[in-house]
């Protein structure tokens, strides 16, 4: 029999579930990742109980283990979780609103972007009237950093704090290889976010497919921070050509709007 208990207004509830849900806040409130001797102490449990929910949270995919440090962070389910949660914010409203209207106005297919604690984060997608059934990027998907527009982006304006580490890996695993053999040259990461700096966008052609080109531009919070990423993917994109152009403007204006608006919520 599972244990139960009773909340303020007299319904039961299950004491278990109580446990773990203050095992999370506890490593929510660590910034997203602790030790056992942490949680431990945070949520008020014995390490050989935390432990013990720990296992059970790991098996749900909610909690996952570094295998570096020995840390807990929040698994795959529980970043779903959150991103699901953010669908009934105003902010997250807005969000969508622009992922619509960049897509109807560029007849594109169109990404926005997020960080989380695994990277950039894709959020949500529309799709537009191209068929690119076999590149959709699935809410939750963490796409890289340097081979991808919305990588970039986050790259380029996120402190590299946050960023410094996922590059050091894409850079080790790009050793060697014949993609983007550029990147590895000496300043050429600086190059390119100065780039994309000054031009207030980024495109890259052919990451996930010689046909399909990327464009993303940056949604800055009130206080200049990087808030979210508008992507736009499709065929016969080149800032040469004068449709892609357009579709430059659109997309830059729509994140300028977008700003606007998140500054009234």
């Amino acid at each position: 029999m599972p244990e139960t208990s009773r909340t303020n207004d007299n319904q039961k509830g299950v004491q278990s579930v109580e446990v773990a849900a203050r095992l999370l806040a506890a490593l929510v409130q660590a910034g997203g990742g602790a030790a056992l001797k942490r949680l431990s102490a945070d949520s008020g449990l014995s390490a050989s109980r935390a432990h013990s929910y720990l296992v059970s949270l790991k098996r749900a995919g909610l909690v996952e283990q570094d295998v570096g440090t020995g840390e807990y962070i929040l698994g795959p389910q529980a970043r779903q979780i959150g991103l699901a949660a953010i669908d009934h914010r105003d902010q997250y409203d807005v969000l969508l609103s622009a992922t619509r209207r960049a897509r109807d106005e560029t007849g594109r297919t169109v990404y926005l972007a997020i960080w989380s604690e695994r990277g950039p984060t894709v959020a949500h997608w529309s799709r537009g009237r191209e068929p690119l059934t076999l590149l959709v990027m699935n809410s939750g998907l963490n796409p890289p950093l340097l081979t991808t527009a919305m990588g970039r982006i986050f790259l380029t304006f996120l402190p590299s704090e946050y960023t410094d580490a996922i590059l050091r890996d894409e850079l080790a695993a790009l050793q060697g290889g014949e993609v983007f053999p550029g990147l590895l040259e000496k300043g050429a990461i600086d190059r390119l976010k100065d780039r994309i700096h000054a031009d207030g966008f980024a495109y890259i052609k052919g990451s996930l497919s010689p046909f399909v080109s990327a464009i993303a531009a940056p949604i800055m919070d009130e206080s200049g921070n990087l808030f979210a990423v508008l992507n736009v993917m499709g065929t016969r994109l080149h800032p040469d050509l004068a449709g892609t152009r357009t579709v430059i403007s659109q997309i830059k204006r729509i994140a300028r709007q977008t700003e606007q608006e998140l500054g009234r919520t």
